[in-house]
């Protein structure tokens, strides 16, 4: 599948992410957005099966959260 990525910039986040958000599925990460798009998170989840059956701890997983970009401000939406 060819995914077609416009022009973009990132910006800083207005805040940091909080366990809130995580709880509330507000945090932006990983929604599918520009954010995962032009980050690894997609590369590194889109094969659920394979990401599931990996050897990824809660650590490696972290680390690889950390490097996402946001989809999107997390008080916009």
């Amino acid at each position: 599948m060819s995914i077609s990525i416009r022009n973009h910039r990132a910006v800083a986040a207005n805040r940091s992410i909080t366990i809130h958000d995580l709880q509330m599925h507000i945090a932006c990460i990983g929604a599918y957005g520009l954010g995962t798009a032009v980050s690894d998170l997609r590369a590194e989840t889109e094969n659920k099966l394979e990401f599931v059956n990996s050897d990824h701890t809660l650590e490696t997983f972290v680390d690889v959260m950390a490097k996402a970009l946001l989809d999107f401000q997390s008080e916009m939406r």
